[in-house]
C-alpha cells in the first residue's frame, strides 16, 4: 500500500465512522498516529 491509500483507508475506519460530536484535533492526531504506524508496519 502506499501512503495516499493509507491514509485513505485510516479515514475511512476513523473519521467516516465517528458517531456524535467529535474533538476535531484529537481526530486529527489520531489519523495521523494511524497513518504512521500502518506506514511503519507497511515499511517492515
Amino acid at each position: 500500500m502506499n501512503r495516499q491509500q493509507i491514509d485513505a483507508l485510516v479515514k475511512q475506519m476513523n473519521v467516516d465512522t465517528a458517531k456524535g460530536e467529535v474533538d476535531a484535533r484529537v481526530q486529527q492526531i489520531v489519523v495521523r498516529l494511524l497513518g504512521d504506524l500502518f506506514q511503519a508496519i507497511e515499511d517492515l
